[in-house]
């Protein structure tokens, strides 16, 4: 099963599109683009990408698939869910608490790149891969992140994905600690 905080994960900052600087980790996979807030707001994004390598020629070991969305943490509420899906869909999501941050939890299976926008001013990518089931984790704490909305997945058919949309505290920025 994926978890979005693998043991080998790294620490990579970057100021993304954003006035304000954006909290990023991910693992060496170049698989999670740039996420994007909407202008004027203050942001804390967290980022997890992992894949699974596929199964060696031979091995018992069967191929990976994708049989549903991620599951919600226990500490988040669940807002919306698309189960495996290939190609373009679109999808809607209930509104948050104020002061809550909003979490976008994707796995994708398949050979091509997958374009996630949210109509809350939120966009990113993931590069998929066939053989592998490549997954990204992002946080968002902008301005806005509390109103429901819609998600918008562009990817080619050949690209299986599933989303899940959270509510929950926000992660401590690492400015904070």
């Amino acid at each position: 099963m994926f978890r979005r905080a693998p043991a080998g994960l790294g620490v990579v900052c970057a100021a993304l599109l954003l006035p304000a600087a954006v909290g990023c980790t991910s693992t060496s996979s170049p698989a999670a683009s740039a996420a994007s807030g909407a202008a004027g707001s203050t942001a804390s994004t967290t980022a997890a990408t992992h894949s699974a390598a596929p199964a060696a020629s031979g091995s018992s070991t069967p191929a990976p698939t994708l049989r549903e969305a991620p599951a919600i943490d226990a500490d988040e509420t669940l807002a919306g869910r698309q189960d495996p899906t290939n190609g373009n869909a679109n999808f809607s999501f209930r509104r948050g608490k104020k002061g809550d941050a909003v979490t976008f939890d994707v796995r994708c299976l398949g050979t091509g790149r997958m374009k996630v926008r949210s109509f809350i001013g939120i966009s990113f990518a993931l590069d998929c891969v066939a053989g592998e089931v490549s997954s990204v984790f992002d946080q968002f704490d902008v301005t806005g992140v509390d109103r429901s909305g819609r998600v918008s997945v562009v990817a080619p058919p050949t690209v299986r994905w599933a989303m899940t949309v959270g509510r929950g505290a926000p992660a401590p920025h690492p400015d904070d600690e």
